[in-house]
């Protein structure tokens, strides 16, 4: 049931398959140079390095580093980052 029918919309979800997509090269090579990026500033400002590795150094790929940015600023006392994350 939406309450707000005309505020919210979107597609039902659904699963898809593991398949590769012709975009996975672009976002392999943005999140090479999102993690180039982002030595390069902690080189220039060491202060950063905690903060750089928990948002991006840290995960494998950008899907995981969104993942966790997300899970993070969705999360309630009730419902904690690392739930979320694992969904």
């Amino acid at each position: 049931m939406n309450l707000f029918p005309d505020r919210i919309s979107r597609a039902p979800f659904t699963k898809t398959s593991n398949s590769r997509s012709s975009l996975d090269g672009d976002d392999e090579d943005v999140w090479i140079k999102m993690l180039e990026e982002a030595q390069s500033d902690v080189e220039q400002e060491p202060i950063l390095s905690s903060y750089y590795y928990s948002s991006v150094t840290s995960h494998r790929s950008l899907d995981t580093a969104l993942a966790n940015i997300l899970s993070v600023k969705l999360s309630t006392l009730t419902l904690p980052s690392s739930t979320l994350f694992e969904c």
